[in-house]
């Protein structure tokens, strides 16, 4: 047998076939089908326990029941009948492992029988492009003007390179050719590959990777990791774009309760380290102490006035409270420094 068949194999008999399945599954909706969201294991519908539902925002449902035992097969095909659903689709076990299952599927429902995909299909990456093809028939059959508005979103990584090269901005192709890149294309690079790996929209990847595209912000973010600050992008990807230190990452916890867009933060430290060590071979001698970072605090007011209170992390050998930089009488110099420690105003 194969290496995929020897691993469904082990899969089944360590009791760990059905979630594997459902969470590459699930991968395969959030990543092609990104207007579905998946939710797996659904309790209290008809006929019981459903393996994976695909929600649209229009109501439309997208069904899985996967097949993985002969004895299973006549409760998984009453739950498939009996839930209501737009499409409906099986994932069997492949019948070179258990041609029983196959066999029982086809044999209690002849007439009308589901569409279906094979394990295989599914966990095997070398497939993946004939199961993407085989899934966007099934659900896009009767609506071929959904599935071209969808990817229409959602353009491969290919045109989006070409697009930031309309741009003037320069995204590097994978794999990383080092003959043809610069420090930031590879920092660029990386943290589009990052968010498409998410399937964000690539418009707004774009805004992002136009934002990026700055000399000046690059230098910041050298030199808020190079002082030992733990930095992370901070974004709705849409109108807010800040480069952000745990410290003042506080500000913004402190009133999302106020805020309505959703946002996602990048962590940069990571990405800028593996940079040096697989690509640069640590030639850039970025600093990996951290050195800025914050413990745990609470402020609140009572009839007494205001209470700030502290959870100091252990091995503290020094409490400082300080004011920003001194530069001898010079206030204005002063001001100049500390602002370009905490913020990048960028162009």
């Amino acid at each position: 047998m194969t290496d995929i068949f020897n691993e469904i194999i082990k899969l089944r008999k360590d009791k760990r076939l059905h979630s594997t399945v459902l969470r590459e599954l699930s991968i395969i909706i959030s990543r092609y089908f990104p207007k579905y969201e998946p939710i797996a294991e659904i309790q209290g519908l008809a006929g019981g326990r459903n393996d994976l539902i695909a929600f649209k925002y229009n109501a439309r449902k997208i069904q899985f029941e996967v097949f993985a035992t002969a004895n299973q097969v006549s409760r998984d095909l009453r739950i498939l009948d009996k839930t209501d659903s737009d499409i409906k689709i099986a994932i069997i076990i492949d019948k070179e492992i258990d041609i029983k299952v196959l066999n029982k599927f086809l044999r209690e429902n002849p007439e009308n029988n589901y569409p279906f995909l094979f394990i295989s299909q599914i966990l095997d990456k070398s497939k993946a492009v004939n199961t993407i093809s085989i899934l966007r028939d099934i659900i896009f059959k009767n609506d071929k003007d959904e599935y071209l508005e969808m990817i229409n979103k959602k353009i491969s990584y290919k045109e989006f390179v070409k697009r930031c090269n309309e741009e003037n901005i320069k995204i590097l192709k994978n794999p990383i050719n080092l003959s043809d890149a610069t420090f930031k294309n590879i920092f660029i690079t990386i943290v589009a590959n990052r968010l498409f790996e998410m399937s964000h929209d690539n418009d707004k990847v774009m805004k992002l990777v136009k934002w990026l595209n700055d000399e000046e912000l690059i230098e910041f973010i050298l030199f808020k990791v190079n002082l030992g600050f733990n930095i992370f992008i901070y974004t709705d990807l849409c109108e807010t774009f800040c480069i952000e230190s745990d410290a003042e990452f506080l500000d913004y916890l402190r009133i999302f309760y106020e805020l309505e867009n959703t946002y996602i933060f990048i962590p940069l430290n990571k990405i800028l380290y593996e940079i040096d060590d697989k690509i640069f071979k640590g030639t850039l001698k970025i600093k990996r102490e951290i050195r800025f970072t914050i413990g745990i605090s609470q402020i609140y007011e009572d009839k007494d006035g205001m209470t700030v209170t502290f959870s100091i992390p252990k091995n503290v050998k020094k409490i400082e409270i300080f004011k920003p930089m001194i530069f001898g009488n010079d206030k204005e110099l002063e001001w100049e420094y500390y602002k370009k420690i905490i913020d990048f105003v960028g162009k």
